[in-house]
């Protein structure tokens, strides 16, 4: 799971959920064998128009769920 945090003209960047009723960042799951980069690209196109970004890392979070 991924999340985004996006600013254009200086303003948070936000997504109306498509089935709650919430304002959240770009963000979801890494598709197989996409790099994290790569998924952020896809994800601001997809849930925000963006065609070009300059996109910085900010922290890299990982867990692992034992089942």
């Amino acid at each position: 799971m991924c999340s985004y945090h996006s600013r254009y003209n200086e303003k948070w960047l936000l997504c109306k959920h498509k089935k709650r009723d919430t304002w959240e960042t770009a963000g979801g799951h890494i598709e197989i064998g996409e790099t994290p980069l790569d998924d952020a690209k896809r994800k601001l196109f997809e849930e925000t128009g963006a065609i070009s970004s300059d996109i910085q890392p900010i922290f890299d979070y990982w867990s692992a769920y034992i089942i």
